[in-house]
């Protein structure tokens, strides 16, 4: 455990947050699965990393729909990556998707140029417009958690998510699917008295512990 004295006493000045201090909004669940006019309206984190064609960039961004009835709902925290996968023949990714969606007209040749172009249309917002098509996914992060310590053999969540790098490609695929209760939006309960709404919750059938849904974008579209 940290001794608290080696921390800085400076003084941050949180007394009005505190005094007016109100319990956290609960999330409101995900706009359903379709395809929206959407923006880039955030670029929370990118980050450099090792993969075995080369180094690779990945960003974590926030979009936001443009019109209808989900106007300026945010669909947060999603990655792209422009690592490449081969589809029909074609090398592609999502970051690549994404950026000729938006009307980039330049290829970038490198990590540095991908993240300017993202920047570009991160600073356009409304003014660069792609179509995003979305999906739902039920995720268990409990089951995900306890497989994972039982795989890894740690005693704890942080242990062995520090010792996961450790598990096999093959592994990894079986524990996601493990923990994937839900692939798709038709996959959650319908709503009562409406065939074609679903409910955003459930309750896992091997834990008991309530899934909510996730956001899984299935491509980009101009």
């Amino acid at each position: 455990m940290s001794d608290p004295m080696i921390f800085s006493d400076e003084p941050i000045d949180v007394q009005q947050d505190f005094d007016n201090w109100e319990p956290a909004p609960e999330f409101a669940p995900p706009p359903p699965a379709g395809t929206y006019q959407t923006y880039l309206s955030e670029i929370r984190d990118e980050k450099e990393g090792d993969t075995p064609v080369g180094k690779r960039l990945t960003a974590v961004v926030d979009l936001r729909i443009i019109g209808g009835d989900n106007d300026d709902r945010a669909i947060t925290w999603q990655r792209v990556s422009n690592r490449e996968s081969e589809y029909q023949g074609k090398r592609r990714s999502q970051m690549l998707d994404l950026l000729k969606c938006a009307g980039v007209a330049q290829a970038p040749r490198s990590n540095r140029e991908f993240s300017v172009a993202l920047h570009s249309v991160h600073d356009r917002g409304k003014g660069a417009p792609f179509k995003t098509q979305i999906d739902w996914r039920g995720f268990c992060t409990t089951c995900y958690e306890k497989r994972l310590m039982e795989l890894t053999g740690g005693e704890t969540v942080e242990i062995a998510k520090s010792l996961a790098s450790n598990l096999s490609q093959e592994q990894r695929k079986a524990l996601g699917k493990f923990a994937t209760k839900a692939k798709n939006y038709r996959a959650f309960p319908a709503m009562d008295g409406d065939k074609a709404g679903r409910k955003d919750t459930f309750i896992c059938p091997d834990c008991g512990d309530e899934v909510r849904a996730q956001v899984n974008i299935s491509r980009f579209l101009p």
